[in-house]
């Protein structure tokens, strides 16, 4: 079982507005996310965590549980959280299955292929390691995938760091991808990233 929590919460404080509705190419960056995870097959149940109502929609027709955050400010956590409980996980209890795991996602890399996330998800079940992530060079970025086990700990952050409490916890027991492109692991968290988005996609 491979689940996904795309995460579209984000109060955008270094952009200065919600990013995720500014149009690149006739579409909302929200767009690429979601477009990005929803053909993907071997992800079994797919969830959209925001706070706005056009997102949400948006992932209804794609096929997506959609979970309204009513929490968003208290950072990544309560994205983090309210997904988990959406796929029916409960705080306090123990999930112990090993080759089942998240995805945690986010709306703001345009660029990511499927293919590129069918490759994490390959790249997960084929070694032994707890959690896995994308990597460019030296830095490890979204999307992350968590084995079941991990759950527990999960439903029990805090603040604005989401699953990367837990990555810094258990530092030996994730398993990183490298990327060659590095605008797949692109995200947009300022204007000047969105104006490098345009430029990209020219």
């Amino acid at each position: 079982m491979i689940d996904l929590v795309l995460m579209a919460s984000g109060a955008s404080r270094r952009f200065g507005l919600n990013k995720l509705l500014m149009e690149v190419k006739g579409k909302p960056i929200y767009a690429y996310g979601l477009e990005t995870y929803a053909p993907i097959g071997q992800i079994d149940r797919k969830v959209v965590v925001s706070q706005n109502e056009e997102i949400l929609e948006a992932g209804r027709k794609l096929g997506y549980m959609a979970v309204f955050n009513n929490d968003s400010s208290e950072g990544i956590s309560a994205s983090v959280k309210h997904g988990l409980r959406a796929l029916g996980f409960e705080e306090g209890r123990d999930y112990s299955d090993e080759a089942s795991g998240v995805i945690f996602a986010v709306c703001d890399q345009p660029l990511l292929t499927s293919e590129t996330v069918i490759r994490l998800i390959d790249f997960f079940k084929g070694n032994d390691k707890g959690m896995a992530c994308l990597q460019f060079k030296d830095r490890g970025t979204s999307p992350r995938i968590f084995t079941y086990r991990y759950i527990r700990e999960l439903l029990a952050i805090e603040g604005d760091l989401g699953g990367r409490q837990v990555l810094r916890r258990y530092k030996d027991d994730i398993a990183y991808m490298s990327v060659d492109n590095e605008q797949e692991v692109f995200d947009v968290d300022t204007l000047e990233d969105f104006h490098a988005l345009w430029d990209i996609l020219k």
